[in-house]
């Protein structure tokens, strides 16, 4: 699939739609955009975060301190999945969030016990 900065998919996608519909596929809603992702998560220390949680970084239109635009999902040895730009290649893939120097912190969407609750009744 292509990363096309505002896409939702299901032709294309930019990073917060990617993480939207990952979430939504195992029953879990959360906001559409990196600027509602951000502080819709609980926010976890560095060095804690493991698959399924949110990284994100100060890079991105309309950008601030406190105010990440670009998200990516920890899959696990420092490495996420992304969706990134529309001239790398490929477009969405896995990339090690560690070498970024640009990284602002991570948040587990699945610690909040309202999307715990989506999750458990959300049908196998």
């Amino acid at each position: 699939k292509r990363y096309i900065f505002g896409a939702a998919g299901p032709d294309a996608w930019d990073c917060s739609s990617l993480m939207q519909a990952s979430y939504r596929q195992v029953g879990v809603a959360i906001p559409r955009t990196t600027f509602g992702q951000w502080p819709f998560g609980v926010r976890i220390r560095n060095g804690t975060e493991r698959p399924g949680d949110l990284v994100f970084f100060n890079s991105g239109p309309n950008t601030a301190p406190g105010r990440p635009g670009h998200v990516g999902m920890v899959i696990g040895g420092g490495k996420m999945i992304v969706a990134r730009c529309s001239s790398c290649q490929p477009n969405i893939g896995v990339q090690n969030y560690r070498v970024r120097a640009d990284l602002v912190g991570f948040t587990r969407p699945l610690a909040r016990s309202d999307v715990r609750r989506q999750l458990a009744n959300a049908s196998p």
